[in-house]
């Protein structure tokens, strides 16, 4: 082969190397912007979930309606996602969008149980008020004995509505138990205390069963829908971690600049 016709191949050959290098690095930049996104996703993603603790934890309207924006910016960051990557990702996304909707559905949902369940816990507590009440005036009438220990009952009931903690009620339970070995001669109070005995076993499988559906009801399926998200945000967190294209770009020219460099002492 003549001598121009190698300095023609060898032109045409370093042309199409550095438009593959360019181009190789124009869609790695694009990974590097997708990487970015799918990092801002997930930390709105944190906000999310920080906001929805904060609502079931106090109970307060101001949460709720936190959560429901941070909502809106996860969604909106998600359809951004969503157009940073080809095609052919349609189907992934597609998923990712219905993990989302399904643990906002959920959500939605256990908000309403919650408040059903409130009623309900208002109601039963109601009812012990009333039989405390009734319990101290059958104790007063009674004996000092009997009424101070309607008193300690007292004391028990409101630790548990200030704590909502099931220890506390347990140990009014058991303190309305001792009551009972008490006044066993007095058939009034002996009705009241088996009343007041029921209202309490009332109360504590109201709790039980809310512990149920939170574990593996509604609060269970809304975490293993958000849970999934999750895993799909980690997946393209580690798929699109970014390249190092400045690095590539001088060793691949440093390269390119050498082998050139070398053809043409060869061709001297």
């Amino acid at each position: 082969m003549s001598h121009q016709g190698s300095t023609s191949l060898v032109i045409v050959l370093t042309v199409l190397l550095i438009v593959a290098f360019e181009g190789f690095q124009y869609w790695s930049a694009k990974s590097n912007d997708c990487y970015i996104q799918v990092l801002k996703l997930h930390n709105q993603h944190l906000m999310l979930r920080r906001h929805e603790k904060d609502y079931l934890l106090r109970n307060q309207i101001e949460y709720k309606e936190t959560w429901e924006k941070q909502l809106a910016a996860v969604k909106q960051a998600t359809e951004q996602f969503g157009h940073c990557l080809t095609p052919n990702a349609a189907p992934q996304i597609a998923s990712l969008k219905s993990s989302l909707s399904q643990y906002e559905t959920d959500f939605h949902r256990l908000v309403t149980e919650l408040k059903s369940a409130n009623q309900q816990d208002l109601q039963i507590l109601n009812r012990l008020m009333n039989e405390q009440e009734q319990l101290e005036l059958l104790g007063r009438d009674d004996n000092v004995n009997i009424y101070a220990q309607t008193l300690a009952i007292r004391q028990h009931l409101f630790t548990y509505i200030t704590s909502e903690n099931p220890i506390s009620l347990q140990l009014l339970s058991n303190k309305v138990q001792t009551l009972s070995q008490w006044a066993i001669d007095n058939q009034e109070m002996t009705q009241l205390i088996n009343l007041y005995s029921d209202t309490i076993k009332e109360l504590q499988i109201l709790l039980q069963s809310r512990q149920y559906t939170h574990e593996r009801g509604t609060m269970g399926s809304m975490r293993k829908h958000i849970h999934a998200f999750e895993d799909k945000l980690a997946h393209y967190q580690q798929t699109l971690q970014p390249q190092q294209t400045l690095l590539w770009r001088v060793a691949f020219y440093l390269c390119l600049v050498i082998g050139l460099t070398i053809i043409r002492i060869r061709q001297a």
